[in-house]
């Protein structure tokens, strides 16, 4: 389902409707908790369906509900634009929170593609912290 009415210029939490595995229940409601301290690898991509020229749409990682890394493209000409971010986040917690927000500067509402091929979350644990 697609991610409609985006407000221009606010940090919205992306929501991924599918999920393919999860050996350990460590992903519900588009919320990674990792359930191991340790680095984290996470790449999403966010699809917006339509942009017009000079766009700035804006990726980020939030851990625990702050800004971890983010990253822009500023679309060229219009059309549907895709936006991808790949970091190693270290977690201190058990419980510690993983999600993907976006924020799009257009001025007006925006949709982003809700199909698992265009929008979509991946994470894996690269190694543990003792």
């Amino acid at each position: 389902t697609d991610q409609t009415a985006i407000v221009s210029g606010v940090f919205t939490k992306v929501t991924f409707a599918t999920e393919r595995y999860d050996l350990t229940g460590a992903f519900a409601s588009s919320t990674y908790t990792p359930q191991t301290i340790g680095t984290h690898h996470i790449t999403a991509q966010v699809d917006w369906t339509a942009t017009a020229d000079q766009d700035v749409l804006i990726l980020e990682i939030r851990l625990n509900g702050a800004s971890y890394r983010d990253t822009y493209v500023q679309a060229s000409g219009t059309g549907q634009c895709a936006v991808r971010i790949d970091a190693d986040v270290d977690t201190a917690a058990t419980t510690d929170t993983i999600e993907i927000y976006a924020r799009q500067t257009s001025g007006v509402n925006k949709t982003i593609a809700g199909a698992d091929t265009d929008t979509w979350f991946m994470a894996h644990l690269v190694g543990r912290i003792t």
